[in-house]
């Protein structure tokens, strides 16, 4: 299913309950995006992010389930998956620490380079995972420019939803029309791929 065949949800919060969101984003989410580059290509080429960021604070990256040390050599195909976190705690995350002292440990669920997997330039699919503060601090990008997801994944995710995030809901709109939190989930269960925009307007304007 192509991204423009998804029902567009788009959901208005408010800044402080953005984090709600970030779970979702660790469960995985698609996006449309050039493919055929380096890890370290494709982030420098998002517009609000930088090669910078993945070098100074991702400190641990799959792609495919495999570790990656060098971003460099990393190379994103159609229908890869990258998880990207911060540092974890205690000696899995310095196993998994790119380019880290224990690297040798996990040498063969590493990913080798370009030989692993050779990839065609062009457009395709990528699904994100992003996790503890790369989710809190490049997740909202990702959420403001719109995410795929399954339409079930989404439905069972927003019955999560307190009621008080439920409450602050500013605006919802299915498919260009208002539509009320609690007829969400059923319109969304049997729909195969949603697109979610979630923004944070201005609450002081002017």
């Amino acid at each position: 299913m192509q991204a423009e065949d998804a029902p567009l949800l788009e959901m208005d919060v408010p800044q402080d309950r953005l984090p709600g969101f970030f779970p979702l984003l660790g469960g995985g989410f698609d996006i449309h995006t050039e493919v055929g580059l380096t890890l370290s290509e494709w982030f420098a080429r998002q517009p609000g992010l930088d090669a910078r960021y993945l070098k100074e604070r991702v400190q641990t990256i799959f792609l495919d389930g495999r570790a990656v040390d060098d971003a460099d050599r990393a190379v994103l195909h159609d229908g890869a998956t990258l998880a990207l976190s911060a540092a974890m705690p205690g000696l899995v995350g310095a196993t998994f620490r790119k380019g880290g002292r224990y690297a040798a440990l996990r040498d063969v669920i590493s990913y080798g380079g370009r030989d692993d997997m050779p990839s065609i330039a062009g457009d395709g699919t990528l699904r994100l995972k992003l996790f503890n503060m790369v989710a809190a601090e490049i997740g909202p990008l990702f959420l403001s420019r719109g995410i795929r997801v399954a339409g079930a994944d989404l439905a069972g995710f927003l019955e999560t939803l307190p009621e008080t995030f439920r409450r602050d809901c500013r605006a919802i709109r299915l498919g260009g029309r208002p539509i009320a939190f609690t007829d969400l989930v059923s319109s969304l269960a049997d729909a195969p791929r949603v697109r979610l925009r979630v923004r944070c307007p201005d609450e002081n304007p002017g």
